[in-house]
């Protein structure tokens, strides 16, 4: 059985399994993307999301050229499509819940089957989100960014989304590529 090594992204210090991160490895003294996380030499991690890449653009530690940061936002962007376009779907089947309120019913209710919470949601509503799942099942997994995801339901921003069927949620894990 081959094992998921776990690194940190340098942007926001959260660990994550490599295969899911983007690696830039130290070539004379600038930095480039191992895509297929196989060159040596001295190496970063970040997430795929444009938070942590604005945030190392920003880093003065990181001499990271505009270009390679261009590319990984488009990547991400890429990425997006998919899973943008199948939250999309599940919205308009109404399998699904926001806020933390109404989330928090449906998960009391052992409705929720998958929770969806934006990379940038405040440390306190994520705690509290977790908090009220501790001793449920439900997988959590970050996408996407508040107003990103409040696009999706017509406002300003939504920090948690509450899938509400099993099936639903494979699909949409699916199109992660996970």
């Amino acid at each position: 059985m081959k094992s998921n090594p776990i690194r940190t992204c340098v942007a926001c210090k959260e660990t994550a399994e490599k295969a899911t991160l983007f690696k830039l490895v130290e070539r004379e003294g600038k930095y480039v993307l191992d895509e297929k996380h196989k060159m040596d030499g001295r190496s970063i991690y970040i997430c795929k999301s444009p938070l942590c890449v604005k945030k190392i653009s920003k880093n003065k530690k990181y001499n990271i050229d505009t270009e390679l940061l261009l590319l990984l936002m488009n990547k991400i962007k890429i990425a997006r499509k998919e899973p943008i376009k199948a939250l999309k779907s599940i919205i308009n089947s109404g399998k699904v819940t926001f806020g933390i309120k109404l989330v928090q019913e449906q998960v009391a209710r052992n409705k929720a089957s998958l929770l969806v919470l934006a990379e940038d949601i405040s440390k306190k509503n994520e705690e509290k989100i977790k908090f009220g799942i501790k001793d449920k099942k439900i997988p959590i997994v970050k996408f996407s960014t508040k107003e990103e995801l409040g696009e999706l339901f017509g406002k300003d921003e939504v920090t948690v989304i509450a899938i509400l069927n099993k099936k639903i949620a494979g699909g949409f894990f699916k199109a992660l590529g996970r």
